[in-house]
């Protein structure tokens, strides 16, 4: 079987995990009372997405994807108006609106591939292919824990009942991205701590150059939520130093000022 027919078998596999899952599509895949709709709905949750991307790009092999194939240095309010799209669809669309994007981003990331070509790399002139499903599950493991740290930081701690429904969301979101559900981790303790054992001693992260042309362009931006203190604040100790973001006490007290003030206007 080719890479391709694989890929195409896992994600029919996911559609049909979700759908098995879903008693009110009209809630989409995730449902009106979903810890998944009380924090995506919050601005807040936004704060995350610099530092889900940042640790994104600490893979080779998704920074080599992203930077010979979009156009985040020409039209990055594009981007980030698609990724957004993107991601209100999955949540708070219908079933059937959340499987057409999950269905989309395959075809899109069928369509990225090649040889990671930076010097020094760990990855360096090693294929890669978007669809992989070590890459699947690093983008989507990056997006629901900077997520959520974001909105533990500016909102308010998740309860002990939201934090067992959680579990069943970062499932259904990893899946609706393409992840394997037979490659799941098994609860979220062992997620959170596969999570953890990944930012702090996998040799495959490392940032070079165009990781670091990534995180330029987005601290460059004229958007509030891609903020460098809190970004640091945000990502793990060992990427955030790859990235040389400072954090020290001075760094510290500037974030719990935004803190302060995003509550103040909450």
């Amino acid at each position: 079987m080719t890479h391709e027919a694989e890929e195409r078998a896992t994600q029919a596999r996911c559609e049909a995990w979700i759908r098995a899952r879903v008693h009110r599509p009209e809630e989409g895949i995730f449902g009106a009372r979903s810890v998944a709709w009380t924090l995506v709905r919050e601005p807040a949750y936004l704060f995350g997405g610099a530092a889900a991307v940042l640790l994104q790009m600490a893979h080779p092999a998704v920074v080599a994807g992203v930077s010979a194939h979009s156009s985040y240095e020409r039209d990055l309010l594009g981007r980030i108006r698609r990724t957004s799209q993107a991601l209100y669809s999955l949540v708070f669309g219908t079933l059937d609106d959340g499987l057409r994007t999950s269905r989309r981003m395959h075809a899109i990331h069928a369509r990225v591939q090649g040889v990671v070509d930076e010097p020094g790399s760990p990855w360096a002139s090693r294929a890669y292919r978007a669809n992989e499903q070590p890459l699947l599950r690093w983008v989507s493991m990056t997006a629901s824990v900077m997520g959520r740290r974001a909105f533990e930081a500016f909102v308010r701690p998740l309860t002990p009942e939201e934090r067992e429904g959680d579990w069943e969301d970062i499932r259904r979101g990893a899946v609706a991205t393409g992840v394997d559900p037979e490659g799941l981790a098994p609860s979220r303790d062992a997620f959170h701590a596969q999570f953890e054992h990944l930012c702090e001693t996998s040799a495959d992260l490392w940032v070079g150059p165009k990781a670091r042309a990534v995180a330029r362009v987005l601290f460059s931006a004229p958007l509030g939520v891609f903020d460098p203190v809190i970004t640091a604040a945000l990502l793990p100790p060992r990427v955030r130093a790859m990235y040389e973001l400072p954090w020290g006490e001075a760094e510290a007290r500037r974030f719990a000022l935004r803190r302060k003030a995003f509550g103040l206007i909450r």
